[in-house]
């Protein structure tokens, strides 16, 4: 149960005019959910009418694409070796006193 902040349980209630309100000023629709199959004829029929669009494809062609994924790996490459040969990193001290991490 939902409680309010003076510890009062909540009551909700549908308020249709309010729904209505909402769904005429978004353009749209406001359907009580009683009768599930009218519900449903009612919707497909209102999507049957609506008007259809049609959305064009876009092409992408290799020569537009341009990588550069490789600079980062190399750049990221040359950090983990450089890592590896910092003469005073924690790896080379753990493996000096015989502990693995």
């Amino acid at each position: 149960m939902k409680l309010d902040e003076n510890g009062n349980p909540v009551i909700s209630k549908l308020n249709q005019e309010e729904l209505q309100t909402i769904a005429t000023a978004g353009h749209g629709t406001f359907s009580l959910l009683q009768n599930t199959d009218e519900v449903a004829s009612k919707l497909l029929s209102e999507l049957d009418g609506m008007e259809q669009k049609s959305f064009g494809a876009q092409r992408f062609s290799d020569m537009n694409y341009n990588s550069y994924f490789q600079y980062f790996l190399f750049v990221g490459f040359l950090l983990i070796v450089a890592e590896w040969m910092i003469p005073g990193s924690r790896r080379n001290k753990l493996i000096k006193n015989g502990t693995v991490a």
